[in-house]
């Protein structure tokens, strides 16, 4: 039994789903598709629909939010909180004993973990419970009526440790939902199971062999692994309540890479190894740094690009490329004492490359580009869909420069990986194969 590298463990539509707040009148509010001719909710002016079809499959929902929603405007609700109000609805319709598989293996809404005592106990969390609360109370008035204290803290638990984001096929959030039965599935640094989407439609697929068929055999990654295991610790810790275990976190055999320095001794030409807070052996020398103040500096600088990072997160929801670009510009020129394979370093020239594209400075995305492919590889882990992206990516950029040889190579490393994690009826993985289809016509008359 058990599962193939690249099989669909399980697929599954949202239980309740929104999309994000940013994308709201470019994509259908149903499926998420954009690029076509969208139509207002004429009631509440508010949600976006494709076609009558994706209208009237999410009416069911949508005539009891309707209401809500006009309720409150010009106001808009945060995505957390309209994700809340849908779960809500379904529950008062009797929805909670729902499920999707008829196994015991998978689990209805009402039996999904709650960590109730711990978001009480989270000031932070209490204080956007308390809030969503608020805001339902306003919205909901007369037409629907709200749980007792408890069950709305257990349904607000459900929905924050269960919720996906959704992502569109470069793996970047568009929208947020519940899944029933993937929220089954446990979190390892090192998964041997990744979640993509079509649309609103998740599909679990193998990155390895599984051997056995069941559901607590299958791993997947809950956060961005390009982390050293301090933060991913951190983040879970924080939004999921485990520490975790895996691995990756107990050996931490990756956090020497990712949190590198350059090594000082003229004659060598490798990084220094960074555990902790002290540094070991050069990774080439294995001489171990003595200088307290380049140890300093490189700490200064790291803690500078933590910062700088998210200042940069900023600016890329505003717009602004050529202000992101300046900011890395000068972030990079700060990180000449990190390892190419630092973290910090690597994001900053992502951020660089993403700015290059947006002011369509093509060549500069591409030299910024081919300096993660090598920290992308190694850092993440084995057949990673975040590798494969931004191989696609790269190549993709390479083509359109004409640089063909460089642009086939990162297309078919680009295949090798999008071919296990999206499938190859995805449309990603469709317009890869296309992408290197062209590339090689256009060598092969190049060369004749």
């Amino acid at each position: 039994m058990g599962w193939k590298k690249g099989d669909v463990i399980v697929r599954a539509d949202p239980y309740a789903h929104v999309l994000g707040q940013k994308h709201r009148g470019t994509r259908c509010d149903n499926c998420f598709t954009c690029g076509k001719v969208l139509k207002k909710c004429t009631a509440c002016m508010f949600l976006y629909y494709c076609s009558r079809a994706c209208q009237k499959k999410d009416w069911p929902l949508h005539k009891d939010e309707c209401p809500c929603l006009k309720r409150v405007a010009p106001k808009i609700p945060t995505d957390s909180v309209r994700l809340l109000l849908r779960l809500l609805i379904r529950l008062q319709r009797g929805d909670g004993q729902k499920t999707e598989w008829d196994s015991a293996n998978w689990r209805p809404f009402v039996e999904l973990e709650t960590h109730s005592r711990e978001i009480l106990q989270d000031e932070n969390r209490s204080d956007l419970l308390a809030q969503a609360t608020f805001t339902l109370r306003q919205m909901v008035g007369d037409s629907v009526s709200l749980p007792e204290a408890g069950e709305l803290v257990d349904m607000f638990g459900r929905m924050v440790i269960n919720t996906f984001s959704i992502c569109d096929g470069e793996m970047q959030p568009i929208g947020s939902g519940v899944y029933l039965s993937p929220s089954l599935l446990d979190h390892s640094c090192v998964p041997n199971a990744v979640a993509v989407f079509i649309g609103t439609t998740l599909s679990v697929r193998c990155l390895t062999d599984i051997p056995s068929d069941q559901p607590t055999q299958v791993l997947i990654s809950y956060i961005d692994q390009l982390a050293p295991s301090g933060e991913r610790r951190k983040q879970l810790e924080e939004q999921y309540y485990f520490t975790c275990q895996c691995r990756r976190c107990t050996e931490a055999d990756m956090d020497g890479l990712m949190l590198g320095a350059v090594c000082q001794q003229t004659s060598c030409d490798g990084t220094l190894l960074r555990d902790g807070t002290a540094f070991s052996a050069c990774q080439s020398c294995q001489l171990v740094c003595s200088d307290e103040a380049y140890k300093s500096q490189v700490q200064t600088v790291m803690e500078e690009s933590q910062t700088a990072l998210k200042t940069l997160a900023d600016l890329k929801k505003s717009g602004d490329p050529e202000t992101r670009l300046r900011v890395c510009k000068e972030l990079l020129r700060k990180q000449r004492v990190l390892s190419p394979f630092n973290v910090y370093r690597v994001k900053t020239l992502d951020q660089a490359m993403d700015a290059c594209i947006d002011s369509q400075q093509w060549e500069h995305a591409v030299d910024f580009g081919q300096q993660t492919v090598q920290p992308y590889m190694k850092l993440h882990p084995p057949g990673s869909p975040t590798v494969g992206i931004q191989l696609l990516k790269l190549g993709k950029l390479q083509l359109y420069l004409h640089r063909l040889q460089a642009a086939r190579t990162s297309l078919q490393q680009a295949e090798s990986i999008l071919r296990v994690t999206h499938g190859e009826s995805h449309e990603v993985y469709q317009e890869l194969s296309e992408l290197l289809h062209r590339c090689v016509a256009e060598m092969e008359h190049s060369e004749g």
